[in-house]
């Protein structure tokens, strides 16, 4: 297998499809590694400090605080699960329809369009 040549006719391809560019760059950004940024948290405590003084008072907090920020969280929760099942499908449709956009120009040499492109995934 020459890997020059096959270097050389994907990166062909690439260029000249531009149609495969959409895909690549939904695959990116939802193919993404993650990493693991560590934080220490330990370094920021308040050291003990009093703050009775300056202004922070609690009975000015409304009562149903609590209420309101369990909804806040669970509008959060909620967004975040449907924002996942988004990226994920995102992932999968992109990825086949790369490939099937390949796959489909190197038997037949023509070029389909990103809205093919979308049905194909």
């Amino acid at each position: 297998m020459n890997h020059t040549k096959v270097l050389k006719r994907a990166w062909h391809i690439i260029w000249r499809y531009r149609a495969l560019w959409v895909f690549g760059f939904i695959l990116a950004l939802t193919a993404g590694g993650g990493g693991g940024g560590g934080s220490n948290w330990a370094q920021y405590s308040l050291g003990g400090e009093d703050f009775s003084g300056r202004g922070l008072r609690l009975e000015r907090i409304p009562p149903n605080i609590g209420s309101i920020l369990l909804a806040i969280g669970i509008g959060l929760a909620c967004l975040t699960v449907i924002v996942i099942i988004v990226a994920v499908i995102a992932r999968y449709v992109a990825a086949t329809a790369l490939i099937r956009m390949v796959d489909h120009h190197e038997e037949t040499g023509q070029k389909r369009s990103i809205r093919q492109g979308f049905r194909m995934g």
